[in-house]
């Protein structure tokens, strides 16, 4: 399969990477983290095939671009880049700091979504397709759901796993919509 030669799954002192499609969780493809005390170099133009990428920095501060525009991303943001949409950091390096990235791949499955109901599975990819702003301050609950995916995922003997896996990536999911739907209100009187 050459788009999974392509996905980054090499983990290192300061990055953790997870590969869920060896485990045939429906759309889930690799949750990432790196916590950097430095800067590292940009990342390259690049595009996720059929694939949302969810990014979450808990911690620090992060230009990406999309297309000639530029994001500011702050600690407690979300930015999400959407499948076959050109993605980099542009010039800036990446930067110090604590990030999440979640590929998710959207094509439609008639098999299922995450272990859901069909007809839930397709509402909540068409949920996260639609998803306006790209940008946008995230929840709390967001690093809690993301750790946990990751302590899970370590517990392989775990009998429930593959389970507790999936539920804690659709909570994070769910969580996001709810994020971004909290930004959207209006403020004050």
């Amino acid at each position: 399969n050459s788009s999974m030669a392509r996905l980054d799954t090499h983990s290192t002192a300061e990055r953790k990477i997870i590969d869920f499609r060896p485990l045939h969780i429906r759309g889930a493809q690799v949750l990432g983290h790196y916590q950097y005390n430095k800067a590292h170099p940009a990342v390259p133009l690049h595009q996720h095939d059929h694939s949302i990428e969810i990014c979450y920095l808990a911690r620090g501060e992060q230009i990406y671009r999309v297309g000639q525009e530029d994001f500011r991303v702050r600690g407690g943001d979300v930015f999400l880049t959407f499948p076959n949409e050109p993605h980099s950091t542009g010039r800036t390096p990446e930067q110090r700091g604590d990030l999440y990235w979640l590929l998710v791949n959207m094509a439609p499955d008639r098999r299922g979504f995450l272990g859901c109901e069909l007809a839930e599975g397709r509402r909540l990819r068409e949920s996260l397709l639609t998803i306006r702003p790209r940008h946008f301050k995230g929840s709390p609950a967001l690093k809690p759901l993301l750790d946990d995916v990751f302590t899970t995922f370590e517990n392989a003997d775990f009998a429930f796993r593959k389970t507790a896996l999936v539920i804690s990536l659709v909570r994070f999911l769910l969580e996001i919509l709810e994020s971004n739907r909290c930004s959207r209100k209006p403020t004050g009187p």
